[in-house]
């Protein structure tokens, strides 16, 4: 495990990068995001160090990819495929959700912590989408029409990001099981 690096050193080191003569900054890839946890990005405040032109970048790219998934119509229903993804549902109506479901994001949520300047890189973004697709997915049944919008969503989101980028963002698409993988093969399989 990688000692924790504190806000001193990371100013340093991000001083001393700005400092080289022909350096570009870099943006995190997806890979490299991986290996950061939600508590660590935000504890760190690692986003609060980017340079402006850095911030500008990831901002453009979050206001695009929103706008591209605020543009996905269901065509059946003639209504945004987003609207369920925007609140959390409620307490009343839905009180399972809040005990199936364990880290609760919706959009609200995520342009919330882009208009806070929260995400350091276009993985940690990515990551919190992917968890609400994940959740919508999950407690959802297969098939149903949030979890088809779920699905969909996640394509142009993924697909927008991969193009502004160059990139490739694209995850797989597929259930999240509530069960350990034991229990729900035992539970699948017939019984004799």
């Amino acid at each position: 495990m990688m000692p924790a690096i504190t806000r001193k050193q990371l100013r340093v080191a991000i001083a001393d990068s700005d400092n080289e003569v022909g350096s570009t900054p870099e943006v995190a890839t997806p890979v490299q995001t991986l290996v950061t946890t939600r508590k660590t990005r935000h504890k760190t405040g690692i986003a609060n160090l980017l340079s402006a032109m850095e911030r500008a970048r990831l901002d453009d790219i979050f206001e695009q990819s929103f706008k591209a998934v605020k543009a996905c119509i269901d065509k059946e229903y003639e209504c945004h495929q987003c609207d369920l993804s925007l609140d959390l549902p409620s307490h009343r109506d839905y009180p399972d959700y809040y005990t199936t479901i364990r880290h609760l994001i919706v959009m609200k949520t995520i342009w919330c912590n882009v208009k806070a300047g929260k995400y350091a890189s276009l993985g940690d973004f990515h990551c919190d989408w992917k968890l609400m697709f994940d959740n919508a997915r999950a407690y959802n049944e297969e098939g149903s029409t949030v979890y088809k919008d779920a699905c969909e969503i996640q394509w142009t989101l993924e697909e927008t990001m991969s193009q502004l980028t160059g990139e490739d963002y694209t995850m797989p698409i597929g259930t999240q099981s509530l069960l350990p993988a034991s229990l729900s093969t035992a539970l699948a399989s017939p019984q004799q």
